[in-house]
């Protein structure tokens, strides 16, 4: 039977065995470590070091402490075969091989998730990217009012139920594009939708502000409009 110092020996070995990319030699509070910090501990760290079994890999600074970041040595993995159990480092291993199998999962879903995202992304640009290039004369853009004046007859509306929009809900929120488009009698074509906002815009008539979540979360993306380098799904007066 092993002593507590060799006990504490093998299982500090144990875990620098499978973590090739070094551990920190004493653990804290909120990252662990191969030794606690006990003074019992302390004492089979030094010797693990001195005897070779562990070599410090690197010196990390953690506020005003300095630890060590240690990798087992082959002379470590000799003591550690001969003094430990060949069964209980092989569990050791297979649990961290479980464990990073796991990590690497959520890494390929987080990846997936973000070409996903790009996707969307690209999506959307193609759909705007052309209608930059079709934006309508003035005359086509207004109409005459009565008076003399040309207004655009789609900005009216616009205009009016965004004030609508306002007076429910109050200044600090925004409206979302699909909900503008719905309400407007006119029954415009997306691409003329956009382009009375952006007339709108130009003409600093109303604000238009970002989507901010990612693209694939993005409802109706038809609708969102680029504006220099921002995808817009949101508008409210000035």
């Amino acid at each position: 039977m092993a002593d507590k110092s060799t006990q504490l020996m093998i299982d500090a070995l144990s875990r620098a065995a499978v973590d090739p990319q070094g551990v920190a030699l004493f653990g804290s509070k909120t990252e662990p470590g191969l030794f606690p910090p006990t003074t019992s501990a302390k004492i089979a760290a030094q010797r693990c070091v001195e005897e070779g079994y562990l070599s410090v890999l690197r010196h990390e600074s953690r506020g005003k402490a300095t630890r060590e970041v240690c990798v087992l040595t082959d002379k470590g993995m000799s003591y550690l075969v001969r003094q430990g159990c060949p069964r209980q480092v092989v569990e050791d291993f297979l649990r961290t091989l479980e464990l990073r199998e796991t990590h690497v999962g959520q890494l390929v879903q987080q990846a997936t998730q973000m070409a996903d995202s790009l996707r969307s992304m690209r999506s959307a640009v193609e759909q705007i990217l052309p209608r930059l290039h079709d934006q309508p004369t003035t005359h086509d853009a207004t109409s005459s009012n009565g008076n003399g004046t040309q207004t655009p007859p789609l900005w009216t509306a616009v205009l009016a139920y965004l004030a609508e929009w306002h007076s429910r809900l109050g200044q600090s929120q925004d409206c979302p594009l699909p909900d503008l488009y719905a309400h407007l009698d006119a029954a415009p074509t997306i691409g003329e939708f956009h382009d009375c906002l952006r007339l709108l815009h130009d003409e600093h008539q109303v604000y238009l502000h970002p989507w901010t979540g990612p693209l694939y979360q993005m409802p109706q993306p038809a609708f969102a409009l680029l504006i220099g380098h921002e995808i817009a799904y949101y508008i409210s007066r000035r």
